[in-house]
This record gives C-alpha cells, structure tokens and sequence, in this order.
C-alpha cells in the first residue's frame, strides 16, 4: 500500500514524481521513508488548510471572477499542467455565466439598484 488515498486524483502524478526523483538522485537510492515524505506532501494537498491548496485556491478564484468581469487572462500559474482543463472548464463557464446573465439579468438589475441605491444614499449620509 502506498498510504494514499485511492480518490486521491493525483495519484499518478505522485508515483510519476519519485520515479523522476528516484532517477534524478544518482548518488544514492531513495529510500522508503523518502518516498513516504514525498507522498505526504502530496497527499496534503488535498487539504484546504494547505498552503499551497490555499495559494492554488484563491488563484483559481481571481481567474474565474475575472472571467465574470469579461477579463480574459491566462491560465494561472501553477495551473498550467492542468491548461486544458482550466481552459475548457472555463470556456463552459462563461457560457454558463452569460446565459445567466440573459435569462436572469432582467430580474436582478432592479435588486442591484436598489441595493446600491441605498448603499450610496448610506455613504452621503455620513
């Protein structure tokens, strides 16, 4: 057993990495614990508390808010093995966000002024 959870997605990728590392290292073979150090890593990931899942999170989040504003940017970094399927998610995305705007942009537009309305009445009060 590799200790990996078996829906963990970048499994692998993960087993791919230490047989590059494994190659990469010619002065000694690496050992289990090293591998085991390596697949922890990984695998915590997963984890929102993560640093690096925090990082690659709030990236993905200025990318598709961007989108919603109609700024069309390149794929994020650290996204870029993965292009592809930023790009395609977000091609379906923003169709999603367009025939949304379409179909319900009527409905909210009076929501929205109201709400701002009152947000700048509550600002030139004070």
């Amino acid at each position: 057993s590799s200790g990996i959870n078996a829906e963990w997605p970048l499994r692998p990728g993960t087993e791919k990495l230490i047989d590059i590392v494994r190659e990469t290292i010619t002065a000694r073979p690496l050992r289990d614990e090293e591998c085991q150090n390596i697949r922890g890593m990984l695998s915590g990931l997963q984890s929102p508390s993560n640093p690096v899942y925090c990082l690659l999170w709030e990236r993905a989040k200025q990318f598709f808010t961007s989108l919603c504003s109609g700024v069309v940017g390149s794929v994020p970094a650290g996204f870029s093995v993965c292009s592809a399927d930023v790009q395609g998610v977000a091609s379906k995305y923003t169709h999603l966000v367009s025939y949304n705007r379409g179909v319900f942009g009527p409905f909210y537009a009076d929501i929205i002024s109201e709400i701002t309305s009152s947000q700048q009445a509550a600002i030139s009060a004070s």
